[in-house]
This record gives C-alpha cells, sequence and structure tokens, in this order.
C-alpha cells in the first residue's frame, strides 16, 4: 500500500482559480479535479453537453471550491467563446487552464505556485507535460510533441496565466485557441523574460480515451483525432503516478490502471509507421494554449 499525502493550500497573497471546461471526461475528470483541488482556491468546471456520466462525478465531488455550470454543447467557436466567458468570470490573479485529462502531482503544482509567488510579474509558466498512450503504462517519446513556446521546444505549453495581462482574451476557435494580450500577441509569442519554464511535469492523457464509449468520444470537439494507436515506451517498474492516482476512487470512476489490449498492440503496429513519417514532415507549432 502506497503512502498518499494531499497538501493543504499553499500560503499565499495570490488567487489561483482553475479553469475545466469539459465534455465526456468520465475516465479521468476525477483525478483531474482531485490533483489540483488541495492547492487553488476556486475551480470552474463548465460542462458542454457530456452525455457519459462526467456531470454525475463531477456533482459528486465534495468541494465547495468547485463552481458547476452546464452549458448547451458548443462548436468551435461556441468552445472560444466559453472559455472567455470563464476569464470574464474570474477575479483572480492567476488562472490555470486544467483539462479533464490533466492529472498534477503534488510537487509539481506546488513548485509553479512557489514560481508565480515568487515572480508575479511572469505573464505566463511554461508547463512540461507527460503524454500517455496506449495505457498509462506507457509514454510518448518527448521528441514526438513538437510545439516550440518562446524557445521551449517539444511537450511544453502553457497552463498558469497571469489574469492581470493587459487586454486579455481567448482567440481563434477550438483546435487553433489561442490566449492574447490586448496587442494580439499569443502568450507563446511573448519574451522568454515573461515566461518560465516549469520542468516538473503533469500527466496528459489526451491520447488515450476519455469517455466509456466510442460514440461518446466521437460527440466530443477534436476527439475523433486524439486518440493515438502507438507503441510508445513502457514507464520504469519504479515509476511512481500521481498521488491522486492511488486514492480511493467513487464507483463511477474507472479504474486507472487497466492495461492496453492485444488489438491495440495490433493497429499501433500498423498505423504507428504513418504516423512517424507525418511527423517527421511537419513543423513545430506555436499553439498549445
Amino acid at each position: 500500500m502506497k503512502t498518499v499525502i494531499i497538501w493543504s493550500c499553499l500560503p499565499t497573497d495570490m488567487k489561483v482559480t482553475a479553469h475545466t471546461l469539459i465534455k465526456n471526461e468520465q475516465r479521468w475528470i476525477w483525478y483531474a479535479l482531485k490533483s489540483v483541488e488541495p492547492l487553488v482556491d476556486e475551480i470552474l468546471v463548465w460542462d458542454t453537453g457530456s452525455t457519459d456520466a462526467t456531470v454525475a462525478v463531477v456533482k459528486s465531488f465534495p468541494s465547495a471550491k468547485i463552481k458547476f455550470k452546464q452549458l448547451p454543447v458548443v462548436t468551435p467557436e461556441g468552445h472560444t467563446a466559453a472559455r472567455q466567458q470563464m476569464l470574464e468570470a474570474t477575479d483572480s490573479d492567476w488562472i490555470l487552464i486544467l483539462d479533464g485529462d490533466e492529472i498534477w502531482w503534488q510537487d509539481s503544482l506546488r513548485e509553479s505556485l512557489q514560481v508565480i509567488r515568487d515572480r508575479p510579474q511572469l505573464s505566463a509558466l511554461v508547463s512540461r507535460f507527460i503524454n500517455c498512450v496506449g495505457d498509462i503504462h506507457h509514454y510518448q517519446a518527448p521528441d514526438r510533441s513538437r510545439y516550440d513556446i518562446a524557445g521551449y521546444k517539444g511537450p511544453y505549453n502553457l497552463r498558469f496565466i497571469n489574469r492581470h495581462i493587459p487586454g486579455l482574451h481567448v482567440a481563434q476557435p477550438h483546435g487553433g485557441q489561442q490566449y492574447r494580450d490586448g496587442s494580439e500577441t499569443p502568450l507563446q509569442a511573448f519574451p522568454p523574460d515573461r515566461l518560465a519554464v516549469i520542468k516538473a511535469p503533469y500527466l496528459h492523457l489526451t491520447h488515450l480515451p476519455r469517455s466509456v464509449s466510442r460514440e461518446n468520444e466521437l460527440a466530443t470537439l477534436k476527439r475523433s483525432f486524439k486518440y493515438r494507436f502507438e507503441l510508445g515506451l513502457p514507464f520504469a517498474a519504479d515509476f511512481v503516478y500521481p498521488e491522486v492516482m492511488y486514492l480511493p476512487r467513487p464507483a463511477l470512476v474507472p479504474d486507472p490502471f487497466t492495461r492496453r489490449s492485444l488489438g491495440y498492440l495490433a493497429k499501433s503496429l500498423v498505423y504507428e509507421p504513418a504516423r512517424m513519417l507525418k511527423h517527421w514532415l511537419s513543423f513545430p507549432s506555436r499553439s498549445g494554449y
């Protein structure tokens, strides 16, 4: 039995609100929320038309920090509008972008919060992530992620954003979404001295199933091409997952440690060579809000 410690709120004068915009996230949303809830001040959880048990999972979460809201099903443009509405509904100093497939280690989150407390003049933090493929026992080689954010190349994106950036707003439809300042400069294009890189990672499960049926996955924006057939690399035998993955979970929440099937392995052997070729012919991306 592993010993699990969930830290209480980090002493800080800065208020941090997590923004969680979701649809059909039954597999991982409990772990995502549980991983940040002890250390942030508030979590806005807005659902955009889930048809699985996502809403029930969120509503069962025993925390006054969670502010839940249900929206109609959204288009890519509506998704961006919802992100903007989240900004306008927030009075905190910083926001944390927390998708329903992102699970934080306590130390990683504490390091991020310590940086924004010590350097409040920063505009954003560039966070490193580990992408799982097939199941949570395998991960994607870091060079398969081709983001390029202010000189940080690879599996990095923006997760902590200073809400006091003049004119901060969300632009572009979902799929190319960006946070920009009042001069329409994307945060990804800010000079390096306005950003800080956090090497301690979070676990990103975007390439795994996030609902309990393929039908629910196909009914969700971007989900049809997020799922990947890749062999990946095995985690070391002594790899320690985020603390929340070892905690007792509600009955509605699936076991995170289920292994990929033989059928998945067979499809990966077929599809991965073509995907590798496409990857090496593509250009680095500056997206990754």
